[in-house]
């Protein structure tokens, strides 16, 4: 919504692949190469886990002329990495185009975009995740009409978006009906999220 331009592509790709109102199969992701860049984009300037998961570097070590010592727990801030210049061209401004022709990923085999991870410690929930989001996301979109509330600007929005408040509108289009069995679908995953980060936070508590 923040992006209406990024929007109209998306269901204009869904209307001519899958057609208007049709919930998105596992099958249909391939034949959608802009949604998948769309979910890339999102990871990169939204990252799950902003600072990844801490780290312990086990020996002294050095990185880029810095001195790693011993012990040290190791950040890794996947927020900034996605919003600076240095990796990336116009970091700021989101643009799913920019991956219509590149062969980076989310698996962690690309050091610039890395939202879970990377290595043998990378999040074991990410293939679920990633196929998630695409079902989910190219179904909302799909089915619904979505716009903010009260006619409300894109950039006052991204303001407000940073202070946590959501106000959208979602419309529901007499094509959509047929879409109404992923409502058990969206809650479940959600409900699974949210203890999944509760046993999340309380194992970390325990190890601490």
């Amino acid at each position: 919504m923040h992006s209406p331009e990024a929007m109209r592509k998306v269901k204009k790709e869904l209307a001519e692949v899958i057609g208007v109102g049709k919930a998105v199969e596992e099958s249909d992701v391939a034949r959608l190469p802009y949604m998948q860049a769309v979910i890339k984009e999102s990871l990169r300037m939204h990252p799950p886990a902003p600072l990844l998961l801490p780290r312990r570097a086990k020996t002294d070590v050095e990185v880029c002329g810095w001195t790693v010592p011993k012990g040290a727990q190791v950040l890794i801030n996947e927020w900034a990495i996605g919003r600076s210049p240095e990796v990336w061209d116009d970091a700021h401004v989101f643009s799913p185009e920019r991956f219509l022709d590149s062969d980076i990923d989310v698996k962690g085999r690309h050091f610039k975009l890395t939202p879970f991870g990377s290595g043998r410690r990378i999040c074991p929930g990410s293939p679920l995740a990633v196929r998630m989001l695409h079902l989910m996301l190219g179904s909302l979109v799909n089915c619904f009409d979505w716009k903010l509330d009260n006619n409300m600007e894109p950039k006052i929005w991204t303001w407000m978006n940073r202070l946590g408040q959501f106000l959208f509108h979602c419309k529901i289009p007499d094509s959509a009906f047929n879409c109404f069995c992923l409502f058990p679908c969206v809650f479940v995953y959600f409900f699974s999220c949210f203890f999944s980060e509760l046993f999340y936070c309380t194992l970390i508590s325990v190890i601490k």
